[in-house]
């Protein structure tokens, strides 16, 4: 089974913030940021191995983002996950 647990921290985001996922197999994945209105911001496609994977979210270029609510979808195969994230600048 290909599970995927996510966590982004800290939250406002900051330029120390990180995502944190789990993934059960390795593979490729696709990170999505979007805004409020569901519009695709930034896409990144990566290859993980199995376990635990940490990013950091100034790679997915939400520094560049203004000020508001966003959200970061993790895809994995036929799994996916949403977290919401705050920018506060």
């Amino acid at each position: 089974r290909n599970k995927t647990v996510s966590k982004i921290y800290p939250n406002p985001i900051s330029s120390q913030s990180v995502v944190d996922f789990y993934s059960a197999r390795s593979g490729e994945i696709s990170l999505s940021i979007y805004n409020q209105h569901g519009t695709a911001l930034f896409t990144k496609n990566l290859f993980v191995e199995a376990g635990k994977t940490q990013l950091p979210l100034h790679q997915l270029k939400v520094l560049q983002l203004h000020n508001g609510v966003y959200f970061l979808q993790i895809k994995t195969g036929n799994t996916q996950i949403v977290e919401r994230f705050v920018v506060l600048q």
